[in-house]
């Protein structure tokens, strides 16, 4: 079965729905809070969301 979808499509939209599905669970949890972020955390997020997407 094939949606008929570019590549590039699919994969965006699975990152978006991923991403709404992340912060719903991470809001529930209680991983939001300011505490948790530091300049440090977010460069390292943001380099591990660079290796997932190009992996």
């Amino acid at each position: 079965m094939s949606s008929e979808q570019t590549p590039w499509n699919v994969v965006f939209f699975r990152c978006v729905f991923g991403e709404a599905t992340l912060i719903a669970v991470c809001a529930a949890l209680g991983f939001l809070k300011r505490a948790y972020f530091s300049w440090r955390m977010i460069g390292l997020v943001a380099l591990g969301s660079v290796a997932i997407v190009g992996n």
